[in-house]
């Protein structure tokens, strides 16, 4: 279950948000990849609606939503991270949807117009990121990438050190 990628080429991410608003007009596959560095070396988080792939090659067929990382370019392609299953809800198909996603510190959190979301973490990675999609019509509109600045741990930096000094006489 491989599918389409459409990859933004300006810039690597490490730590974003992303926000996006989706048209999908049928129930199949489509989700976000991210720490793209090839089609053999990334993660992504998808959905399906449908009850497709049967059987799964990792044992989870359809609906779901998951959460991904791409182990290489043999079968079973994808290692799960998380998985939600038994809770999921079908994306409304023919109406629009609005994503939001994020990582931030190596944590991967995902959430839809509805409220379900899908988190996990993934472990720092950098790379290109984009939308997958897997026999799935879908538009995709105001696509909002905003790069997230980690604040630095100022313990023994020279301005601490400094502070330290001064403080000290």
């Amino acid at each position: 279950m491989l599918g389409t990628y459409a990859i933004y080429q300006g810039k690597d991410f490490t730590d974003f948000t992303m926000e996006m608003d989706v048209f999908a007009a049928d129930n199949d596959g489509m989700g976000i990849v991210w720490g793209f560095t090839g089609q053999d070396k990334h993660h992504r988080i998808i959905m399906i609606n449908d009850k497709w792939p049967s059987p799964a090659l990792d044992k989870v067929g359809g609906p779901f939503m998951k959460l991904q990382q791409r182990v290489g370019p043999e079968e079973p392609w994808y290692k799960i991270i998380e998985v939600v299953k038994d809770s999921y809800k079908p994306y409304a198909e023919g109406k629009h949807l609005h994503w939001t996603f994020s990582v931030i510190n190596g944590e991967a959190k995902f959430k839809r117009e509805d409220g379900l979301s899908i988190s996990a973490n993934v472990g720092r990675t950098t790379g290109k990121i984009g939308i997958q999609l897997y026999a799935q019509q879908a538009d995709f509109d105001n696509i909002v990438i905003t790069p997230s600045t980690v604040a630095v741990n100022a313990k023994g930096k020279l301005a601490t050190a400094w502070s330290s000094i001064k403080s000290s006489r």
